[in-house]
């Protein structure tokens, strides 16, 4: 791979190969072995425009590795929610928006390197980077070790795919909005479930007698709102797959 201008003229001149690893391992919990991939990933066109330098090649590969790893864990994680759902969820969690407040959270832009002028002007180029990140990880070290990675860093960052979700709607204030305006049966069933001394919530939600929604947590609230997000993108999808 040529890297002359990253090693020569650029990284060691900036922070110095120990150092970049050294924030790299701080910030994303992960030790490179091939360090040039990952500087690579924090080259900005405008410093190099050689597409064997700068970070273009590895966001498209990125890009593609964040959506599978995504629609991986969504199916495994939500197994009650229908194609139409996961499809909006992956859509809400890896878009432009979604990308640069991750990346901006995760200290991206403390590494990427690019013309002030780009950097002063858009926020796209740390979502960007970011995966690049990713693509450089997955070269370096596989999938399964990437999807670790990413996963851990979305579940621990602010971006919490799960709270994501469920904290931007209020899923249970919406089922009783149907539930009042469109004549439905919406019921929610809640069991206490002791388990090792200490009481779990498990909400089961039924729309129209069907149960559409289950979930357990050690706060009531929490599961109710787990419960009625999956009860109610259940039935949108329905509704969607009617229509």
């Amino acid at each position: 791979m040529k890297l002359n201008f990253l090693e020569k003229d650029y990284f060691l001149n900036t922070l110095g190969n120990k150092v970049f690893k050294k924030s790299i391992r701080k910030k994303f919990n992960l030790s490179p072995k091939k360090l040039k991939l990952y500087q690579q990933a924090f080259c900005h066109r405008s410093i190099s425009p050689d597409p064997a330098i700068n970070n273009e090649r590895l966001e498209f590969l990125g890009d593609s590795v964040l959506n599978l790893i995504i629609t991986d864990y969504l199916f495994s994680k939500f197994t009650n929610l229908k194609e139409g759902s996961l499809t909006i969820i992956r859509s809400k969690l890896t878009n432009r928006h979604s990308l640069n407040k991750l990346s901006l959270d995760l200290g991206v832009s403390d590494l990427l390197r690019c013309n002030k002028r780009i950097k002063n002007e858009s926020e796209c180029i740390y979502g960007n980077a970011l995966e690049a990140l990713i693509g450089a990880v997955y070269l370096d070290r596989g999938y399964n070790f990437t999807k670790k990675v990413i996963l851990n860093l979305i579940l621990n960052s602010k971006n919490d795919i799960e709270k994501t979700i469920i904290s931007e709607n209020n899923y249970k204030g919406r089922l009783i909005e149907l539930d009042q305006k469109k004549d439905m049966n919406v019921h929610f069933d809640i069991e206490e479930i002791r388990q090792d001394k200490k009481t779990v919530y498990k909400v089961n939600v039924f729309i129209n007698q069907i149960l559409q929604g289950t979930a357990s947590d050690k706060k009531k609230k929490n599961a109710e709102q787990r419960a009625s997000f999956i009860a109610y993108q259940n039935y949108i999808s329905e509704k969607t797959d009617v229509n």
